[in-house]
């Protein structure tokens, strides 16, 4: 009498090994579609890092100096008692002293008293970055206190 132990038949394991290598590859190809999504969240964030630092930097200089606005040169300088403070605007970055900013921009408006100003003392500036930022528009103004309103009408 023949023992017969119980087993699988060839086609049943081919059958689970071709389920195994769809379930396998179907996990890699997740696995390449999460990788992408967290890269674009990490660019997102580090976008929105860049545009807050940028705000921010540039909010404070703006309050603490005078500013000089030079449109055809996209350059900024704002002046101190002590130093001066030099921005670089171009195309895809903003440069600030030595620090450099990866926040791309379009177009740069300078505002005095709520009039354009391309060359000279501004008290604002208003600047469209582009689309890796949905086409946010800044607008960056110093606080101006009353003494300021005071004098100009002495004027």
């Amino acid at each position: 009498m023949k023992n017969k132990l119980p087993s699988f038949t060839l086609a049943e394991m081919l059958v689970v090994l071709v389920i195994a290598s769809i379930v396998i590859s179907t996990g890699f190809v997740m696995l390449g579609i999460v990788k992408k999504q967290i890269a674009i969240v990490q660019r997102n964030f580090e976008n929105k890092q860049n545009l807050y630092t940028f705000k921010t930097m540039l909010q404070r200089d703006l309050n603490s100096s005078i500013a000089y606005f030079d449109n055809s040169k996209g350059s900024l300088v704002l002046k101190r008692a002590t130093d001066s403070i030099s921005y670089r605007f171009e195309n895809s970055f903003v440069l600030r002293n030595k620090d450099t900013i990866q926040i791309g921009l379009e177009e740069k408006i300078g505002w005095l008293d709520g009039n354009t100003v391309n060359l000279g003392i501004i008290d604002a500036i208003e600047l469209s970055l582009g689309r890796d930022f949905n086409n946010t528009r800044l607008f960056i103004t110093s606080l101006k206190d009353a003494a300021h309103y005071i004098n100009k009408e002495d004027n």
